[in-house]
């Protein structure tokens, strides 16, 4: 790679990558869809992490080593850009002296049980010390990739993790199952179909997060709507929009923290929808169009025993 920047044919004309712009790293742990190569693209990033991808390296000879990663615990988060602008924020670094207005769970978009996500944050990484263990280590917030799709109008994949300890005891497998279904219709916007699963008898409260880039001390601005909210900037906004097939959703916002590409630290605004029970399915559209188009409008609409959305886009001749 370094030999490649290093001595490359400045003669050679740029040209795009060959092949889909869309991406899937399993192993990383990364899901990429993308609409072109354009600075205006649809870009969306959801992480499922695992193994020494989110804890620590092993060197040569499989020992453990010091942390060779920078993990923060948010399996199943996302970001979405589109026509230059941040809308769906990942919070940045900041500084390590300001690392826990940045690195816990509630400050990515995601989806909290109980009010909170993973809660094994290094311990975890230990289980690296161990040069016998050749499977995946037995803590909440490890998520795992699968069932990728790229095609020419629909890409899509799944993020599926376990996580929402009340105490340090209960093994893996009795934690809530978390399953995210990340679809990219037409490359042009984002659709989230969740499923979060108890065992038997023991409802929790979820909590969907989304992170955008308004409100606060932000340039962009926050608006409520019905079913979710609206963010814009100066380029491009984002509407948002969430149901449940248990019930209407409890709608809320918070202010939460993010750092700009010139590292300064700003304010935003945290749409939250709640639900509880054993089982709730979710579907969350993030629609993102040009500050200059008409709005479209997002709805939420009853369907029994489904979470249905509308979204209508007289401007992009669509309705869905």
């Amino acid at each position: 790679g370094p030999d490649v920047i290093a001595l490359g044919d400045e003669g050679l004309a740029a040209a795009e990558p060959k092949g889909s712009p869309t991406a899937f790293y399993v192993e990383g742990g990364n899901a990429v869809f993308r609409s072109d190569w354009s600075l205006d693209a649809v870009m969306a990033l959801a992480l499922a992490e695992h193994d020494t991808a989110a804890l620590f390296g092993r060197d040569r000879d499989g020992r453990g080593v010091v942390p060779q990663s920078h993990e923060h615990l948010e399996p199943g988060a996302f970001l979405l850009h589109a026509y230059g602008e941040r809308l769906a924020l990942d919070p940045g670094y900041i500084s390590f002296a300001q690392r826990a207005s940045v690195n816990q769970p509630q400050h990515h978009n995601m989806i909290l049980v109980d009010g909170r996500g993973p809660v094994d944050f290094l311990a975890s990484s230990f289980f690296f010390w161990r040069a016998d263990l050749v499977s995946r280590p037995p803590t909440d917030g490890m998520a795992t990739l699968s069932d990728t799709l790229d095609t020419g109008f629909l890409d899509a994949a799944t993020v599926t993790a376990r996580y929402g300890r009340t105490t340090p005891g209960p093994p893996l497998a009795s934690l809530p199952l978390v399953r995210r279904r990340f679809l990219f219709p037409d490359h042009r916007y984002l659709v989230l179909a969740d499923a979060v699963t108890t065992r038997p008898g023991e409802g929790r409260s979820f909590t969907w997060l989304l992170h955008g880039n308004g409100g606060g001390t932000s340039p962009g601005t926050f608006t409520p709507l019905p079913s979710g909210g609206r963010y814009a900037r100066a380029a491009a906004r984002l509407d948002a929009a969430v149901a449940f097939d248990v019930g209407p959703p409890a709608i809320s916002t918070a202010t939460a923290s993010h750092e700009e590409p010139d590292r300064s630290v700003l304010t935003h605004t945290v749409l939250r929808a709640s639900a509880s029970g054993e089982r709730v399915r979710a579907a969350t559209i993030l629609y993102p169009t040009r500050s200059g188009a008409p709005e479209p409008a997002l709805e939420s609409f009853p369907l029994p025993g489904a979470a249905a959305l509308r979204v209508t886009d007289p401007a992009g001749d669509r309705q869905v």
